[in-house]
């Protein structure tokens, strides 16, 4: 007599385990403007953070800035006749797996020998900024589109409420007419708000910065005069709004200081 017993198998699905955030490192390293980077040169002096686990991947720029101490508004600074100065700024952009990951190489040997590498060439680190905002979707495109950098301060007493606030601010966006230039979008995508992560944030009395992302095709759609819209009256942020449309201004939020970086990155 044949075997008719039904045989079954009992599968037990289990829900993915969420990721954990990628995390972005900005860090501000001092170099001096005369000195020319040989790429390989330059290269080598990473290789402990390159190698680093959990590292992704890492990005470099020397930054140029079109900045006026008597000048703040955004309309002012991208002025065409505004030449774009070098600096004595690099920015290093790095990802992370996870903020578990960047801050076991903080403690490793590791970082101590690549701290030590760059005071070897008078390479000095000036300031860092970590946050979880980062994402490898937008992140990739550092080296692929013109980035432009507004470092903002805010006061140590900026709230949940300030915080809203900008993020319902698209950042800087071309007028409609301007938007389609030689038969291509000027912007891919819109900015990116970087806030401190949790590990990071400021104690006390220190001031909170936040790192406003911009990405452009080429640096000429930055210099369009009128067709940008403005979003800054002095050190002050208002709420954005395209010119073809009627928005009315829901409120301000202060910064403390801006500063804006023009950067184009290259992959370590």
């Amino acid at each position: 007599m044949a075997d008719t017993t039904i045989h079954t198998s009992l599968a037990i699905r289990t829900l993915p385990t969420r990721p954990l955030p990628t995390v972005s490192v900005w860090t501000e390293l001092k170099v001096p403007k005369d000195v020319e980077l040989d790429e390989k040169q330059w290269k080598g002096n990473f290789t402990p953070l390159l190698e680093a686990p959990g590292h992704i991947t890492s990005m470099w720029a020397r930054a140029y800035e079109r900045l006026d101490p008597k000048i703040h508004t955004t309309e002012q600074v991208l002025r065409p006749n505004n030449k774009i100065l070098r600096t004595d700024r690099i920015i290093l952009a790095t990802l992370w797996k996870s903020t578990a990951a960047y801050h076991d190489f903080l403690a490793s040997p590791s970082a101590q020998l690549f701290a030590e590498s760059l005071t070897a060439r008078g390479i000095t680190k000036e300031a860092t900024h970590e946050s979880t905002d980062g994402s490898p979707g937008w992140f990739s495109q550092l080296a692929e589109l013109k980035v432009q950098l507004f470092w903002l301060c805010f006061p140590s007493t900026i709230t949940t409420e300030d915080r809203a606030l900008l993020g319902k601010q698209k950042g800087m966006w071309l007028a409609k007419s301007k938007i389609v230039w030689r038969g291509h979008m000027s912007q891919t995508r819109f900015a990116v708000k970087l806030w401190p992560s949790p590990a990071a944030a400021p104690q006390g009395d220190k001031e909170v910065s936040m790192i406003w992302v911009h990405f452009w095709q080429e640096w000429e759609e930055v210099d369009v005069g009128k067709g940008v819209v403005s979003f800054f009256e002095g050190h002050q942020m208002i709420d954005s709004k395209p010119v073809w449309e009627e928005v009315p201004v829901e409120g301000s939020v202060e910064a403390n200081t801006c500063t804006v970086s023009c950067c184009s990155f290259k992959e370590l």
